[in-house]
């Protein structure tokens, strides 16, 4: 679902498959209304009357799976997590659905048939995916892609590719070595090639792509015979921009800094400032109007279990935007006197210094829930990089190319790498987020906010990430 455009986009195969759920939620309500009414003289009439109800309840099952993950194309789980995945997905279904058929009474059907819409749903759904995850993995539905190239660059591309999940969109036909470049990928990879060949293997291989992974692109690149293949239809990239077309992330040790300064993206205009800001202010007051009783119950078990003049909320300093420091508001999950040392230290597994209340708080995100009033305040935005501490910011800056880049943007309460990569508690862990953050930074826009935080819904539902 990944398009280093304008952010993530549906593919077209992705596009179909939602089409085809939401066509199999559609008839799941009609064929549930034949059965439920099989005998029943008036069966014509009702079911004359039924497509608003079953285009709600089929919209409503796509976006259910959506918010899931069901619908990103680097899926990853065993088939138990799938079906999981769908179970969660059809139950957000079942809540949207009642909650349109309250507001809106006119197009709602009985308890009996929904249930039983549901359960066709469920089984078609299953059935639909493994279809689907099949044809994935079928050679015929993915891009052919040729690297140019065989050296040091290939190899540190392909490391990063290694799980079957990475190349679910593309298969490599072959790597063609370069004179003057020590080849690093084994040799029966190769596809021997010279400059005046390129266009008859591209046509041979069917290739889609090109991607240039010499390690000296300087007076070596077959410019006429690339020219022509790109006039052609073929897609020329160059590694940084297929790494990050199809893994959703910049890979900042494949990009000079002038990969950046000439690169697409990276751009700000009011309008988007404004309408992020508006979204910002409108689901944050709605979520603390709605979620104010369990925000309370978890103030009590707080106190309950640390006594009654133990501190509630944990105010600690963060990095904003443009580096600029803020206090950001926790419900507190660790012991009061969790760094006496005055040492700043990232959570870990089964860190002893998170209590019990901490633990269940942490795992549903729900001791995040105070920075909706950072996010009320400006100093933060529901979307974005997630702010750190001082003390690892200048760590992490010496450390790390490019890490200040993600302060140009406010901090999220989400985030790309929230949604994209598990917790990580190391600089090898800050490194991979940069790179999600990056590309966030990149592309960011309202759509892209809106697709997060579809995306937040399945981390919280199927417990990813929380320390």
């Amino acid at each position: 679902m990944i398009s280093n455009t304008r952010g993530p986009r549906l593919s077209k195969s992705v596009a179909a498959f939602m089409f085809i759920q939401g066509g199999i939620a559609f008839g799941s309500v009609y064929l549930a209304a034949e059965l439920r009414f099989l005998f029943d003289p008036e069966i014509n009439a009702y079911l004359e009357d039924l497509w608003p109800s079953a285009l709600t309840f089929a919209a409503m099952t796509v976006l259910g799976l959506a918010s899931i993950g069901l619908y990103r194309q680097q899926l990853r789980g065993n088939l138990s997590q799938v079906l999981l995945q769908i179970a969660f997905g059809i139950v957000i279904a079942m809540i949207g659905t009642a909650l349109i058929f309250y507001l809106i009474p006119s197009i709602y059907i009985g308890r009996g048939v929904i249930s039983l819409a549901m359960l066709l749903t469920f089984l078609g759904a299953i059935c639909s995916q493994l279809i689907f995850l099949k044809l994935l993995d079928h050679e015929a539905f993915k891009q052919r892609v040729l690297m140019y190239g065989a050296g040091q660059n290939a190899q540190a591309l392909m490391e990063r590719l290694q799980r079957k999940s990475d190349q679910r969109r593309f298969h490599i036909v072959g790597f063609v070595p370069v004179s003057g470049e020590s080849a690093c990928i084994p040799e029966d990879h190769h596809i021997h090639a010279d400059e005046t060949d390129l266009v008859n293997l591209a046509q041979r291989e069917r290739v889609d792509e090109i991607v240039i992974v010499m390690d000296e692109k300087r007076n070596q690149l077959p410019l006429e015979q690339l020219l022509t293949l790109k006039f052609s239809g073929l897609k020329i990239r160059n590694a940084s921009d297929f790494y990050e077309h199809y893994m959703g992330k910049l890979k900042v040790d494949l990009m000079p800094p002038s990969s950046l300064i000439f690169a697409s993206g990276f751009e700000r205009n009011n309008r988007e400032e404004i309408l992020k800001r508006m979204l910002d202010i409108g689901v944050s007051t709605t979520m603390l109007v709605l979620l104010w009783p369990i925000m309370l119950l978890t103030a009590f078990a707080i106190r309950l279990e640390d006594g009654w003049r133990a501190p509630i909320l944990y105010r600690q300093t963060r990095v904003g935007r443009y580096e600029t420091p803020f206090k950001v508001l926790k419900f507190r999950s660790m012991r009061p006197n969790a760094e006496a040392d005055g040492k700043a230290r990232w959570a870990t597994t089964n860190d002893n210094r998170i209590t019990r209340v901490g633990g269940f708080i942490r795992k549903y995100r729900i001791d995040e829930l105070p920075q909706l009033f950072n996010v009320l305040a400006g100093q933060m935005s529901l979307v974005g990089p997630r702010p750190e501490r001082p003390e690892f910011v200048a760590r992490l800056s010496q450390n790390i190319p490019y890490y200040n880049l993600r302060h140009n943007v406010r901090p999220g309460v989400t985030g790309w790498a929230q949604i994209s990569y598990p917790y990580g508690a190391t600089e090898r862990d800050a490194l991979e987020k940069l790179q999600y953050d990056l590309y966030y930074v990149k592309y960011a826009n309202l759509l892209f906010d809106l697709y997060i935080l579809l995306g937040t819904v399945e981390v919280i539902l199927m417990r990813k990430g929380g320390r």
